[in-house]
């Protein structure tokens, strides 16, 4: 008698235990069935005038046949070591011109400023700014994004603002022994 209780037993526990793991498999199949989340997609393209020229190609032309494409949209840097090359000497001709054509083209822009902006050396500081402490280039890379963001806010062909390229990503790569993760609040605040 006794061992057909223990059997018996031990048969309940075992259907009891299956019981608990069939519903736990089921509650994770829905949470996971319905974690699938849709969101439209736009596909668009990042373009810099350094990285044709290494290629070997004409930027200028190269823009042109990327905008004949009519890609969603079209992602600018802004690298500051172009923008002010020398210290409060600025020069927008490049951006400009490349934003007239996005423009031109009906192609809308996401700008990208910063210390760092696509493409290597990844940061993108102005030479000038080697020897300077942290707190000086600090307040020059403020000063720098401050003058691209007003020079650009009305332009209607800017559709996204992006502040900085992967600045949180958990490995380093590039040059960018100078960048100041702790800037980025107050990036994104200017």
């Amino acid at each position: 008698m006794r061992n057909i209780f223990t059997f018996v037993t031990k048969k309940r526990i075992l259907y009891f235990i299956l019981a608990i793991l069939a519903v736990v498999i089921f509650l994770y199949a829905l949470l996971w069935a319905f974690s699938f989340k849709t969101y439209p997609m736009k596909f668009g393209v990042s373009f810099s005038p350094e990285y044709a020229v290494y290629l070997g190609l004409n930027p200028d032309d190269t823009l042109d046949a990327i905008l004949s494409l009519k890609p969603a949209f079209i992602r600018l840097a802004v690298p500051w070591n172009q923008v002010e090359p020398r210290e409060r000497v600025y020069n927008f001709s490049t951006f400009d011109l490349m934003l007239n054509k996005a423009k031109k083209a009906g192609v809308p822009v996401v700008l990208t400023i910063g210390q760092k902006v696509p493409r290597w050396p990844e940061c993108h500081f102005p030479s000038w700014t080697t020897q300077q402490l942290p707190e000086a280039r600090e307040a020059d890379l403020l000063s720098y994004i401050k003058i691209v963001v007003n020079r650009y806010k009305d332009d209607e062909n800017i559709d996204l603002w992006q502040v900085e390229n992967e600045p949180f990503i958990n490995f380093t790569f590039g040059e960018c022994a100078m960048f100041n993760s702790g800037s980025i609040a107050k990036e994104v605040a200017l």
